[in-house]
């Protein structure tokens, strides 16, 4: 709300509520910040209620500076009330005759609003000056979070600047992009996370604590960079201008070309520039598996790493997804409103790029310890993202902090040398990751500052703080690795490319016959290792209606006797939290004796809150256990004696092949340790017949004397399925074997092996590591290395 003078000015504040208004303002005798005559002869914003008298309801006022609250009737005194509106299109903004009285900014949340301005009437919103820091700033700043920080005076929301109003601002938004710098001009633009420059972030952990203390909030960058305000709110600036449809799209395109132009040329033309192990960079970023993120962390060497270091050859510069920043809440915490903003980009398989050192360091010194955002995001993400680290060198020499004056230079230097190394490719085991930092925690005297459960099976603020100290120090180890590499010989750097840098076209080719509910990620691997993935299905995994109502019915009419339900596969775990969708009151009572959940290694990532929330409608009562060893044998120690209780096993229904042995021996150890076996048909596995059994692209292969480098089983199925599929164009293994006589077989596991060998597949290599593919392409990039 604001209120006009009889002259052309008004003043803004924010109603609170029982008729008081909370503003910011000049008291008579202050001066109003400009230096000059007008200091004293402008009259006092201080609200009175004309009588000469203290106000009854809010007292004297007329000698106050900077936030107070007075009643309304005091505020309004000597002008007329109206609404300051918000969120106004360009048209009506340019039709209005003056400024002060709208802006393109949204207003937030009620709650919002009010929680700033009392916040600020606690603490103060600095020197009132008229021209850089006056009520209407105050104001929009408590409607929106919004600052706007300029060397000139032209380019607020309107009357301070500009009695001329609409075409003031017009001109107020070039100027203000010139203003503001390269750096800003690139992150204002939304996709980046870092953390505020030059600072670190509060920490709201106690002294004792103080060794872990300095790792928890990390500040992430699809580059995330904070928009940091005196003592420090990261506020996204200029939210008008990185909408899509902000006129038609025309001024985003002109500065992602500009500012992309600009990047390029201070890195290729005005300085000399070494990239290692670029294609790395680049067929990750163009070419991963579809819905798998990308999360890039680096070094921050200067407010021009971003976007200098994406100046690189080759590298696409006007692609639309590229270049957006993310801001960063100064003492939000790891779980505050713009990390999720964040970790929305990583559920969609975004590319994000993040500072996670926290702030700019522009010594010859070792990585700085790291900041905890990263590390959430990588835990929380639904998929696992890919990490990619990455340290540079000489943008520090580009955008020294102390050049001139102990100032930056107005613009970056040139005729420096730049080395930026690429490092190899990072997949974190999470659900391991969970259960060590689990057990790690237990002792640890932590006390709680009320971060939410990861999980409903135990994973409290300790055992967070120790999983995101685990993965945030291993990925500090591979930077300052990388940082190590780009400062000694030539040598190592050619030894890292030539580990990193094959291409998917000239690298081996890996074919394997997973189905497809697992083909992404094992695909996924491979592309890290710069091999080229062959898929080549040989089995059909997909639930039917018949599958769909063996679970209703055990769902509904058996689930309430079992005290355990024992997954052993991926597809098992789908299927059932599909059926659990459906069902609109959890299943299972929310009392009674604990309930035990079980999956095998990184399967276990699916019995996450969601899950678990359809299962029970109290998550304490689920247990959900992950054996070490991830076998259906290690599962049944794990779940331990069953006394006679009874365990669902929601298992596969083998269709056209032999079922393997694996599902009914597994059952059968259930029984001898005393479970009750309820076998559910959960979904269904066939041969695929059609096409040649999806092995077409591998016969054609195999037949044109090309052959593959290896192929993967990960399932004795997947094994009959391919001999079939081969029987079916005349082709047996032998054969194959013939053609291709440097190819190498590798099993996932020994229950795999044994199955092939069974079904006449002689094996070569055997992943020890079956809780997740990792230790599988582990295995083959040892035989080809040894």
């Amino acid at each position: 709300m604001d209120k006009q003078y009889k002259l052309p000015w008004t003043c803004a504040g924010i109603y609170i509520g029982n008729g008081k208004v909370v503003h910011f303002t000049r008291g008579a005798g202050h001066e109003i910040g400009i230096g000059t005559v007008f200091d004293r002869i402008i009259f006092s914003a201080s609200p009175s209620d004309g009588s000469g008298s203290p106000c009854p309801r809010c007292g004297d006022h007329s000698s106050d500076s900077g936030v107070i609250s007075s009643c309304l009737e005091c505020f309004l005194s000597g002008g007329e009330l109206y609404v300051f509106q918000y969120g106004v299109s360009p048209s009506i903004f340019l039709a209005k005759a003056r400024g002060g009285t709208c802006t393109f900014a949204c207003s937030d949340p009620a709650d919002d609003v009010l929680h700033r301005a009392e916040y600020l009437l606690q603490n103060g919103f600095g020197v009132y000056q008229i021209f850089k820091n006056n009520c209407e700033d105050f104001a929009i700043y408590c409607k929106t979070g919004l600052l706007i920080f300029t060397d000139i005076s032209v380019g607020r929301s309107g009357q301070a600047a500009s009695f001329i109003a609409a075409a003031t601002a017009i001109v107020s938004s070039p100027l203000r992009f010139m203003t503001t710098g390269f750096t800003d001009l690139w992150h204002a633009l939304p996709h980046n996370i870092d953390a505020p420059e030059g600072t670190t972030t509060q920490d709201p952990e106690e002294e004792e604590s103080k060794e872990l203390k300095k790792n928890m909030d990390g500040n992430p960058s699809q580059k995330f960079e904070n928009g940091q305000v005196g003592g420090g709110s990261g506020m996204r600036k200029m939210e008008w201008a990185s909408r899509s449809e902000h006129l038609g799209g025309v001024p985003r395109k002109i500065v992602f070309t500009a500012v992309g132009a600009f990047a390029k040329a201070v890195v290729n033309l005005f300085n000399t520039t070494t990239v290692h192990n670029a294609g790395t960079l680049l067929r990750l970023v163009r070419c991963r598996p579809s819905g798998v993120p990308l999360l890039t962390v680096s070094n921050h060497m200067s407010t021009m790493d971003d976007p200098l270091m994406w100046g690189l050859k080759d590298f696409p510069i006007t692609d639309p997804k590229l270049g957006k920043c993310i801001p960063i809440t100064r003492g939000g915490g790891i779980y505050q409103e713009h990390m999720n903003e964040a970790l929305e980009y990583l559920r969609v398989g975004s590319w994000l790029h993040t500072f996670p050192e926290g702030k700019v360091c522009q010594e010859d010194a070792p990585i700085q310890r790291l900041k905890w955002g990263t590390a959430s995001l990588i835990v929380r993400a639904p998929v696992t993202p890919i990490v990619l680290p990455i340290v540079h060198n000489g943008f520090e020499k580009v955008m020294p902090e102390k050049y001139i004056f102990g100032r930056r230079p107005p613009f970056p230097l040139w005729n420096r040398e730049i080395k930026i190394v690429i490092g190899e490719p990072m997949i974190f085991g999470v659900p391991k990751l969970k259960q060590r930092a689990v057990e790690i925690s237990k002792d640890l005297p932590f006390s709680g500052v009320g971060w939410p459960k990861l999980t409903p099976c135990g994973l409290d603020e300790a055992a967070q703080r120790c999983l995101y100290k685990i993965i945030s120090e291993r990925i500090q180890a591979a930077m300052e690795s990388l940082r190590n590499a780009a400062s000694s010989a030539g040598m190592r750097l050619r030894k890292l490319e030539m580990m990193a840098g094959l291409s998917a076209e000239c690298g081996p080719v890996v074919a394997f016959t997973t189905p497809q509910n697992y083909a992404g990620r094992l695909s996924r691997l491979i592309h890290l290792r710069g091999w080229a993935p062959l898929w080549c299905p040989t089995l059909i995994v997909e639930s039917t209606p018949h599958t769909i109502s063996c679970i209703q019915a055990a769902i509904t009419s058996s689930l309430h006797h079992c005290s355990a339900i024992a997954f052993t596969s991926r597809s098992g775990i789908t299927a059932f939290a599909d059926v659990l969708s459906s069902i609109e009151i959890p299943p299972l009572a929310p009392y009674g004796e604990a309930f035990i959940i079980s999956a095998l290694g990184k399967d276990s990532e699916l019995l996450d809150g969601s899950f678990v929330g359809k299962l029970c409608g109290n998550p304490g009562r689920i247990r959900v256990v992950v054996p070490p060893v991830a076998t259906p044998s290690g599962m049944v120690e794990s779940i331990g004696s069953g006394e006679g209780k009874r365990v669902m096993c929601p298992v596969p229904l083998v269709v056209g092949i032999e079922e393997p042995p694996v599902v009914p021996e597994f059952m059968a150890d259930l029984g001898r340790r005393g479970w009750v076996v309820l076998r559910v048909d959960a979904y269904e596995t066939r041969w695929r017949r059609e096409e040649g059994g999806g092995v077409e692209e591998l016969v054609k292969r195999i037949k044109e004397g090309r052959g593959v480098d290896a192929i993967v089983f990960t399932s004795t199925g997947e094994v009959e399925g391919l001999l079939r599929s081969l029987s079916e164009v005349g082709l047996a293994w032998r054969a194959v074997r013939q053609m291709c006589p440097s190819m190498v077989a590798a099993a996932h596991g020994p229950v795999t092996a044994a199955g092939a060998e069974r079904l006449g597949v002689c094996v070569d290599v055997v992943s020890s590591r079956f809780d997740s593919f990792d230790g599988l392409v582990d295995v083959l990039d040892r035989c080809w290395n040894s």
